[in-house]
Order: C-alpha cells, then sequence, then structure tokens
C-alpha cells in the first residue's frame, strides 16, 4: 500500500519498500511484517508490541476549526443557487427575512 506497486513482482526479486516520508521507528516496523519467510517474520504479538505502535509523541491531533452559522446565512447561500431569482415572489419574501434579521426583527411584518 505504501508504493502502490504489488509486495513481491517475481519470486526472485526483493521488494523496494523505500519511503522518505516515513520515521525511522515506521521502516523497522514495516520491515519487521514484511519478511518474505514466515519463520523469520515477526508474530502478530511482537508486532502489536512495537515501539512504532507504543509511541504518539510525533502525532499531531488535525487542525480543525468550527464555523458559526445561523440560518439566514444558510438562507442567503442557498438564496444565491436556487430558483430565487425566477420567483419574484419568494425572492422579496427573502429579501424582506434578511433585511428584518438585519435590523433585528425575527418575523416580516
Amino acid at each position: 500500500m505504501i508504493t502502490g506497486k504489488p509486495l513481491w513482482e517475481s519470486s526472485n526479486s526483493e521488494p523496494n519498500f523505500e519511503n522518505p516520508k516515513l520515521s525511522t521507528e515506521a521502516k523497522d516496523f514495516r520491515n519487521n511484517c514484511l519478511v518474505r519467510n514466515p519463520n523469520a517474520r515477526w508474530c502478530a504479538d511482537m508486532l502489536l508490541n512495537h515501539s512504532f505502535l507504543k509511541s504518539d509523541d510525533d502525532v499531531q491531533p488535525p487542525d480543525t476549526k468550527k464555523r458559526q452559522c445561523d440560518g439566514m446565512s444558510l438562507l442567503r447561500k442557498k438564496r444565491s443557487k436556487t430558483a430565487f431569482r425566477t420567483q419574484p415572489h419568494i425572492r422579496d419574501l427573502v429579501i424582506q427575512l434578511d433585511s428584518d434579521s438585519k435590523d433585528g426583527n425575527s418575523c416580516p411584518n
């Protein structure tokens, strides 16, 4: 999955797993997982206790930001993308609602 190529392209070739983005621990974990000889390959317990899976020092949480959104901004957004422009009575109502919300009124007159 790292390289996008089959693991062993032929029975005689050694796979090339080089990826400069992987840490030293990740490379060691990968190399222990992908040993061709099953007798030399690490078992699941050994892999699960590898320092690569135990360490989260370099893991950074994703930077996410929540945006505040009110009903009128959603309505304004929809207004620009729908048929309000072709329906004058609906367009006028939306404009009135928008105007009233800016004036602090919650309902049209």
